[in-house]
């Protein structure tokens, strides 16, 4: 009995040390959208578990900011930002989407929403 206590707490301990190491990401993924504003209808995005993210309201994406951060617990990620523009006023506009790894930039586009135009615009960067 002694050693079944014994191999008990062995087993337990080793899981809870596992799941101690392993707190930190293989990676962050930072989606920024230079130029974000009211005229972004739509944002999507991968998520930190693969699957993709929608926003309606940029308020919402990341409290407001031009940019969000995940943490990556797998590799290799399919990183994707999309946005769609509903530029009603009577000028172009640009925005710059990158996204980066662990503060590296990896990829960056330039997105031009014409005048009175409804403009989608992608990257996408695998992380491995």
């Amino acid at each position: 009995m002694k050693a079944f206590k014994v191999i008990f707490f062995v087993f337990f301990l080793s899981l809870f040390v596992s799941s101690c190491v392993n707190d930190e990401p293989l990676a962050k993924v930072k989606y920024e959208i230079s130029g974000l504003d009211n005229l972004v209808a739509e944002i999507k995005y991968t998520g930190a578990l693969g699957g993709t993210e929608t926003v309606t309201d940029i308020s919402k994406f990341a409290g407001g900011k031009d940019f969000k951060t995940i943490g990556v617990n797998f590799l290799p990620f399919e990183s994707k930002l999309k946005i769609s523009v509903n530029n009603f006023s009577p000028n172009s506009k640009n925005y710059t989407l990158t996204i980066y790894v662990d503060g590296v930039a990896k990829t960056s586009t330039i997105i031009n929403a014409a005048a009175s135009s409804l403009t989608t615009g992608e990257l996408n960067y695998t992380v491995d």
